[in-house]
């Protein structure tokens, strides 16, 4: 046991630090001998070799207390983290709206640009309709997130042969409107699990977090996958290119039919 003690005109106070060789003594009872009828006090703070800690105030009435641990908030909202990452690679229409932003626009600057607003704006109605302030995932939400990539690789396409068209001047724009609505398919999903009541915004943080690190991974991935089939085979980007625009196209309305149907259906 290492102590320090200070002395002061009308109090005095000591410090101990001790290592408990236990692996955990959580749920245990600490009792300071000697404290019963007196006037000191005693704080006590634990803390385990997984950052949780607890702890006592005791004092000359009360000289005994249990240790109950309180996860730390970190550690409470660390599996928001990787909800966020396992959301985002099963979201397979998010992946593809983002796949679609890639082939609609050109130019580092401008692809930065793009995927940051698309980022902003799904963190923005994930944060809102988190806490009640907008609606959050439904039917209607799905169906018209299906129609948004949809919309996407029809730009694309059309990109591709060479046709002005909105997406293509305004991709920013674009990016941000339908990153409003995807953001609203982010907070249905947090909305099935819920948030820890004393660490819903960290919760929302790391969920946020996990969401843009997935989403980075794939950018990444994805981009390096176009550089490597450039270098060893140039003149199948384009076709390739064309091709995957075509198959987010048909993915993306057998979604918004299937996804119309069945709103249809719960709606009569």
């Amino acid at each position: 046991m290492k102590g320090v003690e200070y002395r002061f005109p009308e109090a005095q106070v000591m410090y101990a630090t001790v290592q408990c060789p236990n692996e955990s003594l959580a749920g245990e009872k600490v009792v300071v001998e000697g404290l019963e009828n007196t006037i000191l006090e005693t704080f006590v703070l634990y803390k385990d070799r997984h950052g949780n800690e607890a702890s006592l105030l005791l004092s000359g009435r009360q000289s005994s207390g249990q240790l109950i641990l309180e996860e730390s908030a970190t550690r409470t909202v660390q599996p928001y983290f990787r909800l966020g990452i396992e959301h985002i690679f099963t979201g397979y229409d998010h992946l593809l709206f983002v796949l679609g932003l890639l082939f609609l626009v050109s130019g580092w600057r401008k692809l930065i640009l793009t995927v940051s607003g698309f980022t902003f704006a799904h963190a923005t109605t994930l944060g809102s309709s988190t806490y009640g302030l907008t609606p959050a995932g439904s039917s209607t939400i799905e169906t018209l997130i299906a129609l948004s990539v949809l919309m996407l690789a029809v730009e694309a396409a059309r990109n591709h042969f060479g046709q002005t068209s909105v997406a293509s001047k305004h991709p920013i724009a674009i990016a941000i409107f339908f990153g409003l609505l995807h953001g609203f398919g982010f907070a249905g999903a947090l909305a099935e699990t819920g948030l820890p009541e004393e660490h819903a915004l960290a919760a929302l943080l790391f969920f946020n977090l996990g969401i843009e690190a997935g989403q980075l991974l794939f950018i990444m991935g994805a981009l390096l996958c176009g550089r490597m089939i450039s270098a060893m085979a140039p003149a199948a980007k384009a076709p390739l290119r064309l091709s995957t625009t075509y198959l987010i196209g048909s993915f993306a309305a057998y979604w918004t039919l299937d996804r119309a149907t069945g709103l249809i259906a719960t709606s009569i």
